[in-house]
């Protein structure tokens, strides 16, 4: 493992569950193989967990960049999701919004579903 290199390519995968929301920062290594070197979870409190599932993956795409703020400002970020198309709509416009706010450099993918 090596230390962060300011002005990397990174890889934004977003998580969110019945209870709490997770973000987890990765980057390639030498090999071209994806290595996880930050993770941050936020446990929902009472009237979060009543959000829909959609409110809270654009909960954790606004708080997962304020906490890696200092890994993803210089860097490109791919922002990846399994969100549904229509989904990916309300995202993207979340997303520039944050690109207008904080200067982020992001691309935005849609992760591959895995066949059985």
């Amino acid at each position: 493992m090596s230390p962060y290199q300011q002005g990397e390519t990174l890889w934004l995968y977003l998580s969110t569950t019945l209870q709490a929301s997770g973000a987890m920062l990765a980057r390639k290594n030498g090999n071209g193989k994806e290595r996880v070197f930050y993770f941050i979870r936020k446990t929902l409190v009472d009237y979060e967990t009543r959000y829909v599932s959609i409110e809270k993956l654009c909960y954790a795409i606004i708080f997962a960049p304020y906490k890696l703020r200092h890994y993803l400002l210089g860097s490109t970020i791919h922002f990846v999701t399994n969100a549904n198309p229509l989904n990916y709509l309300l995202i993207f416009h979340v997303m520039m919004l944050l690109l207008l706010m904080n200067n982020f450099k992001m691309n935005v993918l849609l992760q591959k579903k895995e066949k059985p």
